[in-house]
C-alpha cells in the first residue's frame, strides 16, 4: 500500500513538468519530396541514373531483337528441318531467352545498387541539414508531411530553412 502511495505522489509530481514541457514543445514539418526535388545533387544524381537505365534499356532492346529474329527464322525453316536440328535451335532459343531473363535480374540488382549509391549521400545531405535546422531553431518534433493530414498553426513549416542552410534559392 505505501508503495502505491509512493508511485502516485511521484506521478503527481510528473504530470506537471510534463504539461509544462509541453507548452514548450516546437514543432516544425518538412516536404522532404519538394526538398530533395529542388537539390541540384538529386538532378545530377536522376541524370546519371537515367543515363545509365536508358545505355541498360538499349542493350536489353538489341538483344530482343536479335532473339525475334533467330524465332522467326526458325519458324520459317521448321518444316523442312530435321528433329535433331529442330531440338538444336530450340535450345539454342532457350537459352537466349534465358540469358535475358539472367542479364535483366543483374541489371535489376546493379540498378537497385546504383540508384541507392547515388541518392543515399543526398537523402543524409538532407537529414543533416533537418537535423541542423531543427536544434538551430529549437524545434522540438520534425514531422514529414507525407501521410499528415493536419497541421496546428503553431506548426511551422521548415523547407525555407532548410533550403536556405543548402544554399537553394527558388529561382530556378
Amino acid at each position: 500500500m505505501r508503495t502505491l502511495i509512493k508511485t502516485l505522489l511521484v506521478v503527481l509530481c510528473l504530470v506537471p513538468a510534463t504539461a509544462l514541457n509541453a507548452q514548450n514543445t516546437k514543432i516544425g514539418y518538412i516536404n522532404s519530396q519538394e526538398l530533395l526535388a529542388v537539390m541540384p545533387e538529386t538532378i545530377k544524381a536522376q541524370e546519371e541514373y537515367t543515363k545509365e537505365a536508358k545505355a541498360v534499356q538499349e542493350q536489353l532492346e538489341i538483344m530482343q531483337v536479335e532473339l525475334n529474329n533467330k524465332y522467326e527464322n526458325y519458324l520459317k525453316e521448321e518444316a523442312t528441318l530435321s528433329d535433331p536440328i529442330k531440338r538444336t535451335k530450340q535450345e539454342e532459343l532457350q537459352q537466349m531467352q534465358q540469358r535475358i531473363q539472367n542479364f535483366q535480374a543483374d541489371v535489376s540488382k546493379t540498378l537497385k545498387k546504383k540508384e541507392a549509391d547515388l541518392f543515399q549521400p543526398i537523402m543524409e545531405k538532407a537529414q543533416t541539414a533537418i537535423k541542423e535546422v531543427a536544434k538551430e531553431n529549437n524545434f522540438t518534433i520534425i514531422l514529414p508531411t507525407e501521410g499528415i493530414l493536419y497541421f496546428a498553426d503553431t506548426c511551422v513549416n521548415i523547407l525555407p530553412l532548410v533550403k536556405k542552410k543548402l544554399g537553394i534559392t527558388d529561382a530556378k
